[in-house]
């Protein structure tokens, strides 16, 4: 497979709420306090012409002699001026020429922690191998046992189990104060019915793709593992990954045991220091017995009449519909590379690009959220955390947009108290957007 061609983003900077998730330095004019001078900046710009092609020459000219104007100049732009095409170039032109050295060598210094981070991640990464390894024999080949009824749960098990669930339900009112008498004598252990379906069904994105026809199909899943791949080196490229193995009973639809998808992750890290996705692969692809077993696809059968003959014959149409076994056939990007029309090739590429992040969405829900916490999306209590982890990032995000408003309000309540020439009339003041930056 190869990698799909990068698709530059085209945010709106004119939309009051906009964002850069994840601004690459030095895109990022980096915010300057205001500097203590006898210097007005509104007297440096009335020379300024901004509209002028030799804009950096310009404001060389008008800093000549002024002790820190550079700074003042670009304090000044960013918060009167915002995303001005140009500003930022302008303010790098601005810099002496040591400043801008030690900004280079910054730049460099970037990479080399770059290359830190991804060695952490390599690290990181055979740590979690080493004890996924140890869970994969001992707790959740437990886990598996005890959700397909091959072995009996302890009573010590049991009673802890139901002791931190009252524990849980402590502050629920209805909470019934009556311990329930464990028995196990006499009890015949077969398992959980259909756990697996009922914990994806919990899972947010992976519960947008599940079909009536795939609810079918995996009250046969029997168990789900994480195993990581062991890290080999190739030539001067380090190959390593995971492996997700859905392990199915025998069933009506598909021969296959076990449906195993891999994820690859690249050498790099990205610009929050993390892994990032490289590709992904399926081991072998599903053996549906038939087309009519085969939920990712709808049989259409249509009457045509033989010009020969003059007999009717029945011809099948298979068409695609959406499925979360759609998840076992990953898009092959070298497709890309035979098409010749450009428009049709981007076109293509947004298709996987989405397709790409639904899958690898999914594969981090799995691999994170489910399988480290599998009883709790079973019970749905794990649903209960994401919804308040979800509600405080929504909290925060008010906070940032109240108090936004609040310093608009400020602002025009300074415009209405002073009726001053502007400086700029006529040129697009809107605020620079507000950058995240980890």
């Amino acid at each position: 497979m190869t990698e799909g061609k990068p698709i530059p983003n085209k945010p709106n900077r004119n939309q009051k709420d906009f964002k850069i998730e994840q601004a690459p330095t030095p895109n990022n004019t980096p915010s300057i306090k205001k500097i203590n001078t006898n210097v007005d900046p509104t007297e440096l710009l009335k020379n300024l012409d901004l509209n002028s092609g030799n804009k950096d020459e310009s404001v060389k000219n008008i800093l000549k002699g002024v002790p820190n104007a550079h700074q003042l100049l670009s304090s000044y732009l960013q918060e009167e001026l915002g995303d001005l095409e140009g500003a930022q170039s302008d303010y790098i032109a601005t810099l002496p020429v040591e400043e801008k050295q030690i900004m280079y060598a910054l730049k460099a210094q970037e990479e080399e922690i770059r290359a830190m981070d991804y060695q952490y991640q390599l690290e990181l990464y055979q740590l979690d191998a080493k004890y996924q390894k140890l869970r994969n024999e001992t707790l959740y080949k437990l886990r598996s046992e005890l959700i397909n009824g091959k072995v009996e749960p302890k009573l010590e098990d049991i009673q802890l189990g139901r002791d931190l669930i009252k524990e849980q339900e402590a502050n629920d009112v209805n909470d019934d104060d009556d311990e329930e008498e464990i028995v196990t004598e006499g009890l015949k252990y077969s398992g959980i019915e259909s756990f697996w379906l009922t914990c994806l069904s919990n899972l947010k994105t992976c519960s947008s793709t599940i079909t009536d026809r795939d609810s079918e199909v995996l009250s046969y899943l029997t168990n789900i593992k994480l195993d990581y791949l062991p890290l080999k080196k190739v030539g001067e490229e380090d190959i390593f990954g995971y492996g997700l193995i859905f392990e199915f009973a025998e069933n009506p639809f598909f021969s296959n045991d076990k449906l195993i998808k891999t994820y690859f992750y690249a050498n790099d890290t990205d610009y929050e220091g993390g892994l990032v996705y490289k590709e992904s692969r399926l081991l072998q692809p599903i053996e549906w017995k038939s087309d009519e077993m085969n939920v990712t696809v709808e049989v259409h059968v249509k009457k045509q009449k033989s010009k020969k003959t003059g007999k009717l014959r029945s011809l099948k149409e298979l068409i695609d519909v959406e499925s979360f076994f759609s998840f076992f056939s990953p898009p092959d990007l070298s497709i890309l590379d035979e098409i010749e029309d450009d428009d049709e090739a981007y076109e293509m590429q947004l298709t996987f690009e989405e397709q790409l992040g639904l899958d690898y969405a999914i594969a981090e829900e799995i691999k994170s959220d489910l399988i480290p916490r599998a009883i709790d999306w079973f019970t749905g209590d794990a649903l209960q955390y994401k919804e308040n982890e979800e509600e405080e990032d929504e909290e925060d995000d008010d906070d940032e947009e109240y108090t936004d408003d609040e310093d608009d309000e400020n602002y025009d309540d300074d415009e209405e108290g002073e009726e001053e020439e502007d400086e700029f009339a006529g040129v697009d003041k809107q605020q620079p957007p507000e950058c995240k930056q980890s």
